[in-house]
């Protein structure tokens, strides 16, 4: 029978905090739930405290945050795993696992979590706010199985046509990261012997290019202003640019304002302008650690105390991606424990071997790698409108399923 009514009255919101275990287990968290498989490995000791999550088997589980379409059925594989509490974990008996499953994926269903979510920094339901979700659904367990049983398949082609699109992607990322790594490190005229260097390998580069510290190579590296994103709205100001917002930017170009006030307390250095190279100083993840974007807003931009800044007289652009390249990236995570926090400091940045062109050189190389990558991040984009085109009609499929606006032929 269809009904509208309020699921929640008939499936747990469960709180199963993670259990001492010996060895290491995987750690899910929502922003590398599409990828389980490279999932941190964790101890009971050292995961990261928003590890402590540890559903059952058809247990369902899907993410707090708005405008995310993260759900997944707990199988034999899956009990195995450690999840974020930025996921809700629920279960139930009156309703089949599967369906449930369809259920929260559906357009209805992520519609009204995505208007009753709330926040500032993180945009996200509540258990409270969850219990109000009022939808349209299958009451009769038998007809939820075979409406599941349809939908398994439809959508089991509409995810492999996703997973093809996401495997795309993945192999140009691959690729442009190897670009970037051989045209900085090996100039435009690739020369390929390598060297030691105090235990890490470096590219024989060309010789009348250095091999500098990035303490000697920036001006200043300073930690960011401390203000909170509270602080900042209270005084009526857009925005400050805090670490999550550098994990999954090349460049960030959003000028700010802000009062007067914050501009005379705090110094100067701790301002970024534009060219300025900004890192995260902190993460749950090893490889979060040191993340960096180049700022080409063009005004002032109040950063916040979890970011460290570089100021320079290079090519901004070629400095970026010399940092963002893996043999930079591999030094900012060195030594690194897996800590359920892990902090970089100005000092350890500074430590960074980079190699150094001549600016003239650092002016072609990041002309020709610029055009290189937004063709690159072109192609990437369009895979993008795709997967987001199948995900809007897999919600839609799912949705008059599961509503009963269409009904499975027998």
């Amino acid at each position: 029978m269809i009904k509208t009514q309020r699921p929640y009255f008939f499936f747990n919101i469960n709180s199963r905090p993670v259990q001492k275990f010996k060895g290491t287990k995987t750690y899910v968290s929502t922003g590398d739930s599409e990828d389980m498989e490279n999932g941190e490995l964790v101890t009971f000791y050292n995961r990261p405290s928003r590890a402590n999550v540890e559903p059952k088997i058809n247990d369902v589980i899907f993410a707090k945050m708005a405008n995310t379409d993260k759900t997944f059925l707990i199988d034999e594989r899956l009990a195995n795993y450690i999840f974020s509490t930025g996921f809700f974990d629920i279960s139930s008996k009156n309703f089949d696992p599967r369906y449930l499953t369809y259920l929260i994926q559906s357009d209805e269903f992520d519609g009204y979590k995505n208007a009753y979510s709330e926040g500032t920094t993180q945009v996200s339901i509540s258990d409270k706010r969850l219990k109000k979700i009022c939808v349209t659904y299958e009451t009769d367990i038998q007809k939820q199985k075979q409406i599941a049983d349809f939908l398994d398949e439809k959508v089991s082609k509409i995810n492999k046509l996703i997973d093809l699109y996401r495997n795309k992607i993945a192999e140009f990322n691959i690729y442009k990261l190897q670009l970037i790594s051989e045209t900085i490190c090996l100039g435009l005229h690739k020369n390929r012997d390598y060297k030691i260097n105090k235990n890490i390998w470096i590219p024989k580069i060309p010789c009348h290019w250095a091999i500098k510290r990035a303490k000697y190579v920036f001006d200043s590296l300073t930690k960011g202003s401390g203000i909170t994103k509270e602080q900042v709205y209270e005084n009526g100001d857009t925005q400050c640019i805090r670490y999550g917002e550098i994990y999954t930017k090349y460049n960030y170009s959003f000028s700010s304002t802000f009062s007067k006030t914050y501009e005379k307390e705090i110094y100067p250095q701790k301002i970024a302008h534009y060219g300025d190279i900004l890192f995260a100083g902190t993460g749950e993840l090893i490889s979060e650690i040191g993340k960096n974007v180049v700022y080409l807003g063009d005004k002032k931009l109040l950063v916040g105390g979890d970011i460290i800044i570089g100021k320079h007289h290079h090519n901004p652009i070629f400095l970026n991606l010399a940092l963002i390249c893996p043999l930079s990236q591999e030094q900012k995570s060195r030594g690194k424990s897996k800590l359920k926090v892990v902090h970089i400091s100005a000092s350890e940045i500074g430590n960074i071997l980079l190699p150094v062109p001549p600016l003239e050189e650092q002016n072609y190389i990041a002309e020709y790698l610029n055009g290189k990558i937004k063709t690159i991040e072109k192609i990437i984009n369009n895979y993008d409108k795709k997967i987001n085109t199948l995900g809007d009609y897999k919600k839609s499929l799912i949705y008059e399923y599961v509503s009963g606006k269409k009904e499975v032929s027998l």
